[in-house]
């Protein structure tokens, strides 16, 4: 797939970033409203959780939303992306 040709001014170059700007910023604010996560504990330890995406064929855990589900992606070694659904995909937009 070839990109398609770009304005050669400076003006609508710019005008077309602004407009790339707000697309994005509309397709960034629609996932946020529709992306949800489950975090399920692990039974062998109290402090590490595996997180999923709501869809995930794996059941179990408790539905949180991106901004929550982020912020624990975040934490380090507390919580594992599910290797079967993969959220760190969404979660690193």
């Amino acid at each position: 797939m070839s990109d398609p040709p770009l304005p050669p001014d400076l003006h609508r170059l710019l005008t077309l970033r602004t407009y790339l700007r707000l697309q994005l910023a509309s397709v960034d604010e629609a996932i946020e409203k529709v992306a949800q996560f489950r975090v399920v504990p692990i039974k062998t330890t109290q402090d590490r959780a595996i997180l999923h995406r709501a869809s995930c064929r794996i059941e179990g855990g408790t539905l949180i939303d991106l901004a929550t589900a982020r912020q624990m992606y975040g934490m380090g070694g507390e919580v594992e992306a599910c290797q079967a659904c993969d959220p760190g995909e969404v979660l690193r937009v």
